[in-house]
């Protein structure tokens, strides 16, 4: 259990070390209609249905989440 919670420690900080540099335009990330997540995902692909493919793999991990919680 130890060695799994260092494992999500080290890829969620390159998780988001890779959002940061991604990250363009804060101003229009945070004003952003899609979200925050959805806005920096199409900054970095510059397609919509990429962004979108990219919005399912973290979508799909709080599903499974909110499964074993109950």
């Amino acid at each position: 259990m130890v060695y799994c919670v260092g494992m999500g420690l080290f890829t969620g900080f390159i998780f988001l070390m890779v959002l940061l540099f991604a990250i363009g335009d804060v101003d229009g990330v945070i004003t952003s209609t899609a979200g925050p997540l959805m806005q920096i995902f199409f900054n970095a692909t510059g397609s919509m249905a990429g962004s979108v493919c990219l919005l399912m793999f973290p979508l799909i991990c709080l599903l499974f989440a909110a499964v074993g919680i109950v």
